[in-house]
């Protein structure tokens, strides 16, 4: 093949290409994480119901949101049981064993697997994973027979954190799953549903009040103080 017919190809190949991407408007894993990430950032409030899978234990129930920092979860599965963080300390009911659990916080843990869906949580994610798309840009279902299709996204550390990788489905620029693999190779599974941007969420709902019969156990997971 001669020179001039070479340039020739590759000239005509450049042009395609980018009339190609300007057709189809192509978006890379971390422009469409980008454009996740600002979308939650304008996210003030949020109530949706969860769903947890955790190996071979399963739990269910509402999670209410307000920026910057406080997020209430009241679980219809287990019954009573209570996560509860106000932006200074997180309170933990265990109705089953009559236990109140409270942690003090300087900040919120943001890696933690229900503050991953706020925009602050993506941030840090944007910080400390890789992105890429699970399968491509296309419209995946959400699961092999779901007529429920979503946009598949998978991130890989790049720091310490508490998940090794995370697979992340969109749909209609809200986080609809998270499946995520602890570093210790536990996998939990987090489902959105009936999700409601900026409903109006009282500052009442953040107040965590235990009966007056729990045992509280203070700070059972560090010190606060170092």
């Amino acid at each position: 093949m001669s020179k001039i017919r070479a340039s020739v190809i590759l000239l005509l190949s450049v042009v395609a290409a980018a009339g190609f991407a300007q057709a189809t408007r192509i978006t890379s894993a971390n422009q469409f994480f980008a454009a996740l990430s600002d979308h939650y950032s304008t996210i003030k409030s949020y109530e949706a119901t969860v769903s947890f899978k955790q190996d071979a234990t399963t739990s269910s129930g509402r999670l209410s949101y307000k920026a910057p920092d406080k997020l209430n979860l009241r679980f219809d599965s287990p019954a009573g049981q209570v996560i509860n963080f106000d932006g200074k300390k997180l309170d933990v009911s265990l109705p089953s064993q009559k236990v109140w659990l409270e942690q003090e916080y300087k900040f919120l843990p943001d890696d933690q697997i229900a503050g991953v869906a706020t925009g602050p949580g993506l941030s840090v994610l944007r910080a400390q994973y890789s992105v890429a798309y699970l399968v491509g840009p296309d419209l995946v279902p959400l699961d092999k027979d779901s007529g429920e299709l979503v946009t598949k996204l998978k991130l890989v550390a790049s720091a310490s954190t508490s998940y090794s990788d995370m697979i992340v489905s969109v749909k209609d620029q809200l986080i609809r799953r998270i499946e995520a693999t602890l570093t210790n190779g536990s996998t939990i599974v987090m489902d959105f549903t009936n999700m409601k941007p900026n409903a109006a969420v009282p500052d009442q709902r953040f107040m965590f009040v235990a009966p007056g019969d729990y045992e509280q156990v203070k700070n059972w997971l560090f010190d606060p103080t170092k």
